[in-house]
């Protein structure tokens, strides 16, 4: 239990993270942040995936270096189907943007209502971006669930998790907890 539990929270922190990164995206517009040299390879994979929707490259590289201080392993999970197929890494990127709702969508767009036409673009293909990165690590909740117990899916998670958005870290963790829980045996895990 102890093992599900550890990586409950170290999913939950990355989602989070991502959500953070949204709703501050206003800020990377206008600072560059610093990405260690040792992420640089990263970073170069990454901005060729973006690049497929014609950014900015300085736009890109704020961007990207915002990742570069995220999960390497959702990265790794991206780089992998990048290298296998770029074009449908591109469609399933776009089809799945909109399958988790964001209140942080609307909430960004109003505070940038100043930027022009294109900035405003600009921001929606990134957040695209973002929102495919927590696809990933839904994804892996939904496998670290699904891997104990046969009656998980994400149409049961989601209609646990209504308003999760306005969630604190701790209570989503303790509802992921409760969850969990309620479902799955001690004896059902591997520690």
């Amino acid at each position: 239990m102890r093992t599900a539990c550890d990586e409950l929270i170290r999913l939950m922190h990355m989602r989070m993270d991502y959500v953070h990164i949204i709703a501050s995206l206003k800020f990377i517009l206008k600072k560059t942040i610093y990405a260690p040299s040792v992420e640089k390879e990263q970073c170069h994979h990454l901005m060729e995936m973006a690049s497929q929707f014609d950014l900015d490259a300085s736009f890109i590289r704020s961007f990207m270096k915002v990742l570069c201080k995220i999960s390497r392993e959702a990265q790794r999970k991206m780089h992998v189907i990048w290298s296998l197929d770029k074009e449908a890494c591109v469609q399933f990127l776009l089809s799945q943007a909109n399958h988790i709702p964001m209140l942080q969508l609307n909430v960004l767009k109003n505070k940038l209502h100043a930027l022009n036409e294109h900035a405003l673009f600009l921001c929606d293909q990134l957040i695209h971006l973002l929102r495919f990165s927590i696809r990933f690590i839904d994804m892996q909740i939904i496998s670290l669930f699904s891997s104990v117990t046969n009656t998980i899916s994400l149409s049961f998670i989601k209609e646990h998790f209504v308003d999760w958005h306005q969630f604190s870290n701790k209570a989503l963790l303790y509802k992921l907890f409760l969850l969990m829980n309620r479902f799955v045996k001690k004896e059902n895990i591997c520690c």
